[in-house]
């Protein structure tokens, strides 16, 4: 199925804490993947290929939400916590 916007992809995902589904989302290429319940060691999200964009979830915890980007963007550490992860993305010229 082709997206309706090929030019920027959006995904959403809960991986249940698994290290197969972690792994199967490094095949997809979404400009944005939120994240949830993912597989983490030692209190850091694993498995995720850095080649596939940068993740940001809360740090010291076992996080349950997390944000994958392969655009340009920010953590928003002040409204990061172990359930929630916000981040500031330039798409565009327009910070959104």
């Amino acid at each position: 199925m082709t997206p309706l916007n090929p030019l920027f992809r959006v995904g959403q995902i809960n991986l249940q804490k698994s290290k197969t589904a972690s792994a199967e989302l490094n095949s997809r290429r979404y400009h944005v993947t939120l994240i949830t319940e993912p597989y983490a060691y030692k209190g850091i999200v694993r498995l995720l290929d850095a080649r596939a964009g940068t993740v940001t979830s809360a740090a010291g915890t076992s996080p349950r939400a997390a944000v994958r980007c392969r655009v340009n963007h920010w953590p928003a550490a002040n409204f990061t916590d172990r359930d929630m992860a916000t981040v500031v993305a330039k798409i565009c010229n327009v910070d959104v």
